[in-house]
């Protein structure tokens, strides 16, 4: 029954799938966003189910699969992927290339029925279907796999005890902007263990380290 309603969720809302990608809202986001932005920070999923919204009223027949792939399209990808992928290739004087971007290729992706895309508990279905005779099984067959990094393990080290402080000595917590105690304990709780916290912590330390540099002028962190 819990599967069918996030399903019938996921229909009507971006969140079941987006939610992974917001790091702080509710009490927590309420906790941690100081009085120097007076309710003014909004809430992040509101920009997603804009385009969630846009996507339906561009194609009222369009399918799960559909709006979630144009939410990825309009933000994710470019805000996020792409970008990264360019900056690191860049560095070393490589020239990324994405050939499934072809735009053509996107179109027809995208016109394709569910039963295309998802069988049997596993994603990309057509694309397993199309290369089969090419890759091998034990290519074509294994768990998806990202870059991960041991972040949970990092914040809980040296590297955490840097990051605290450049978040403690942080122009957003002088101006106002993040609150340091619900902080201070996001970061005790997450080197005690007893909570991984290293999602929210990672972000905090980011806009930190940005504001300071980018806004603020100030060197370090």
């Amino acid at each position: 029954m819990r599967h069918a309603e996030a399903l019938s969720d996921a229909a009507h809302s971006p969140l079941p799938y987006w939610g992974g990608s917001i790091c702080f809202r509710g009490e927590l986001k309420r906790a941690v966003v100081g009085p120097a932005l007076n309710g003014r920070h909004g809430d992040s999923l509101e920009l997603i189910e804009r385009l969630w919204e846009q996507a339906a009223a561009a194609d009222p027949p369009a399918d799960l699969f559909q709006k979630m792939t144009y939410v990825e399209l309009k933000q994710r990808l470019s805000e996020l992927l792409l970008q990264r992928l360019d900056r690191v290739a860049m560095l070393s004087s490589v020239e990324g290339r994405e050939p499934f971007l072809d735009h053509e290729l996107v179109q027809f992706a995208i016109a394709l029925p569910p039963r295309m895309k998802y069988r049997d508990g596993r994603g990309k279905h057509v694309l397993r279907q199309a290369v089969r005779d090419i890759l091998p099984a034990e290519i074509l067959n294994r768990p998806k796999q990202g870059f991960g990094t041991p972040m949970v393990e990092w914040l809980r080290g040296p590297f955490g005890q840097r990051a605290q402080e450049t978040v403690r000595r942080s122009t957003l917590i002088e101006r106002g902007a993040l609150r340091l105690a619900p902080i201070e304990r996001l970061f005790a709780e997450h080197r005690s263990g007893r909570l991984d916290w290293s999602y929210q912590l990672w972000n905090v330390y980011n806009v930190c380290a940005w504001h300071d540099r980018w806004v603020a002028g100030r060197a370090g962190g």
